[in-house]
C-alpha cells in the first residue's frame, strides 16, 4: 500500500470514529439524554416507595412538589379554556339574511 493510500486509510477511519464520537455526544446533550444519564449514574431509576420515604422525610419538598403539581394544573386548565374559546370564536356561523 503507497503512503498516500495509507493516510487516506487513516484519515477515514478517524473521521468514522469522530463521528461516533459526536453521535454520542449529540444524543447525551438532549433532556432525555442527560435525565437517562443521571439515572444510570444514581444507579437507577427510583422506585415508588423510595420517592414516598424520601418525600415522608422531608416534608417541604412534598409541599414544594405539590404546590408545583398545583400550579401545572391551573396552567393547563388555562391553556385549554383559551383553546376553546378560540375555536368557538373560529367556528362558521350561519349566515343571517336581512
Amino acid at each position: 500500500m503507497s503512503d498516500l493510500a495509507e493516510l487516506e486509510a487513516r484519515a477515514e477511519e478517524k473521521r468514522k470514529r469522530l463521528n461516533r464520537t459526536l453521535d454520542k455526544l449529540e444524543s447525551r446533550a438532549t433532556l432525555l439524554g442527560l435525565a437517562d444519564d443521571v439515572i444510570a449514574r444514581s444507579g437507577g431509576a427510583p422506585r415508588a416507595n423510595e420517592i414516598m420515604d424520601a418525600l415522608r422525610r422531608n416534608p417541604l419538598l412534598a409541599i414544594g412538589l405539590a404546590v408545583c403539581a398545583g400550579l401545572l394544573i391551573v396552567e393547563v386548565n388555562k391553556v385549554r379554556r383559551a383553546r376553546i374559546l378560540n375555536d368557538r370564536s373560529n367556528a362558521v356561523r350561519p349566515i343571517e339574511h336581512t
